[in-house]
């Protein structure tokens, strides 16, 4: 049933008189999945009321359903709106239990027609019964909730001020995530309305995990050529939408007429032609490693695999950048003719090598490199390059710590840089290699510093919730730093920086300990699920690379942001103020992180003495 050229389509219908006859009519029409109620709006409107006996009630959905349940197709295609929601949270206690038997039963009706999705409109934040009911279900029966929200509350006093009218829904959903604890099977809905959403209302939803958007055929208008378009500023938020891979559901159209489904789906696909395009590379490398928890590497302690090198030789822009370096490097000596010694420390497969060799070359330069690596498989791929490098490479297989060159580097190269700067413990290493650098040698790179920002991200709090070790502490998850290539987010602030290192460094005695404490301004209202860590490096002068939003080297792809959960998401205000401390402690033999927010709340200190993450040395 589905199309390559647009997202997931499908269509929703207030009434059908017969539900396998609309799938089937959905499914010519190339729509994807159809949204209708299974229990027909008269078994149950008025709650005080009885249309008939229960068997002549039953009898008529039994007709209204016939064969859905015969195609397991036709079953997932179905997805469930729920009707019987709007007095289960009725003070009148009669109310109350009436709504919720019918509740009860219509999710039953769900469960047994295998449908995969149910439908539930949200109207105000008065649904504590009605998520109470939905906690009781979700480990028993088979559905995900689509909780359904508009854009903007209508039902508020304060409904002139748009930026209330816009955070009531929100924070409606905010609310039955924090009830339902993050469940994986919970996604809010957008239904969007004539009123385009405010750029903060866009960003605050596009930090949660979003599964929909219903577009009313109300809200479209018509060209000149007579088809249905959204306005210009409804368009560029569905465009932003279909990056997160939301799926689409179109209200409105007329189950009688088929001429009126296919405008719809054309002008879909012809919105997905107009997103920007994705580079390439960047796009092949971050496929399905969106929002993805990863344990970082750890290049001293562990020897890397082939693969893992190649994926980070691929890199478009870093090795650029690092050639720029070294030559630029070369040409501002006194002397640029002279030749140079550059010792490439963790050299890896030898790409920094390749890129020193390049960059001597461009210089009209003589060098000879030493190539330090410690990973015996690594130095086999080192050595298969040697008849090309010649004799102007030495290959040294040693821990850079621990090698006692015969002669000193007027370059230092390292490619040492985690996600967050300094966690594969480059501060360490280099701290151990700078002593074969000669007076008034190169290091590059030549500092880093380290960034963060406090983070909205419920996709990935779930995964931090339902993705634990059975192995470990309740908290462990909590208490480790990840890569994680930050997707589906909202960053609640601006980054600021935390950490930074300088090499060579000469200062007596050497302390690679940090402690900062950090201060954010909140303009808008979201949660907090942890902190998104980013780093910058200087490697010559003011050739840089960095994954810090502000300053993103285009292109760069070798390094996914990392993330610092925090075991108790935060709902912040607007305007309002946090401040959280940081702390990097180093052994004799670690180095770890340890992070807690003291306003305006206090949160217990994250990971004390490393006990569930640190980096061997």
């Amino acid at each position: 049933m589905s199309t390559q050229s647009t997202p997931s389509l499908g269509i929703e219908f207030t009434t059908v008189r017969d539900v396998k006859e609309s799938l089937t009519l959905a499914s010519s029409q190339k729509y994807d999945f159809l949204v209708l109620p299974i229990i027909r709006k008269q078994f149950g409107t008025d709650l005080l009321t009885t249309y008939g006996s229960k068997q002549s009630t039953w009898a008529a959905q039994a007709s209204r359903l016939t064969g859905v349940g015969e195609s397991a197709d036709m079953s997932t295609a179905l997805v469930a709106l729920i009707r019987h929601v709007i007095h289960v949270d009725s003070p009148d206690l009669r109310i109350r239990a009436k709504a919720t038997k019918l509740l009860q039963e219509e999710l039953a009706a769900a469960q047994y027609f295998s449908v995969a999705r149910v439908v539930i409109r949200i109207r105000n934040g008065n649904i504590t019964n009605l998520i109470r009911i939905a906690t009781s279900t979700l480990n028993t029966l088979y559905f995900a909730y689509w909780f359904v929200f508009p854009t903007r509350s209508m039902n508020e006093k304060n409904v002139d001020d748009d930026d209330h009218a816009e955070l009531q829904p929100w924070l409606w959903w905010n609310k039955i995530a924090k009830l339902l604890d993050y469940h994986s099977k919970v996604y809010p809905v957008l239904e969007l309305s004539a009123d385009v959403p405010s750029e903060r209302a866009q960003q605050r939803w596009l930090g949660e995990p979003v599964r929909a958007v219903i577009l009313p055929t109300k809200i479209f208008t018509t060209n000149a050529k007579g088809f249905p378009v959204l306005s210009p500023g409804h368009q560029q938020f569905v465009i932003k939408l279909i990056k997160l891979k939301v799926q689409f559901i179109i209200k409105g159209i007329r189950p009688n007429d088929s001429t009126s489904f296919d405008p719809y789906l054309q002008y879909l696909k012809y919105v997905t032609r107009q997103t920007d395009p994705i580079n390439r590379v960047l796009e092949a490398f971050t496929h399905g490693y969106e929002d993805r928890l990863q344990i970082p590497l750890q290049p001293l302690a562990d020897n890397l695999e082939s693969r893992t090198y190649e994926i980070f030789e691929k890199d478009p822009i870093k090795y650029i950048q690092y050639e720029e370096a070294i030559y630029h490097a070369l040409i501002d000596r006194k002397n640029p003719k002279a030749a140079a010694t550059i010792m490439v420390v963790g050299a890896g497969r030898g790409p920094l090598v390749n890129r020193a060799l390049d960059a001597a070359d461009r210089a009209r330069c003589p060098i000879h490199v030493y190539a330090v690596e410690k990973n015996p498989m690594a130095i086999i791929s080192l050595f298969a390059q040697k008849q090309k490098w010649a004799n102007r490479v030495t290959i040294v297989h040693e821990d850079m710590r621990n090698w006692q060159p015969e002669c000193q580097a007027d370059i230092l190269v390292s490619e040492l840089l985690g996600s967050f700067g300094d966690n594969e413990v480059s501060p360490e290493c280099l701290d151990g290699a700078q002593r074969y650098l000669k007076k008034g040698g190169i290091s590059i790179p030549y500092s880093y510093t380290s960034f963060i920002c406090p983070v909205q991200s419920p996709k990935i709090y779930s995964e931090l919730i339902y993705n634990r070790d059975a192995n470990k502490p309740y908290y462990a998850n909590f208490e480790t730093p990840f890569v994680v290539y930050l997707h589906n987010c909202f960053f609640l602030a601006k980054t600021k920086p935390l950490f930074t290192f300088e090499h060579p460094n000469f200062s007596q005695p050497i302390d690679n300990s940090r402690y900062e404490e950090v201060e954010f301004d909140i303009p808008t209202t979201g949660t907090m699920h942890g902190f998104a860590g980013f780093f910058e490096a200087k490697l010559y002068k003011d050739i840089t690379i960095s994954i810090e939003p502000n300053t993103h080297s285009k292109n760069l792809i070798s390094w996914f942001p990392m993330f610092f959960p925090i075991r108790e998401a935060v709902t912040l205000e607007a305007n309002s103020k946090i401040k959280v401390n940081f702390w990097r402690c180093c052994s004799s033999s670690h180095v770890w992180y340890e992070w807690t927010m003291i306003e305006p709340r206090i949160l217990p200190i994250h990971n004390p003495s490393g006990r569930s993450f640190s980096i061997g040395k």
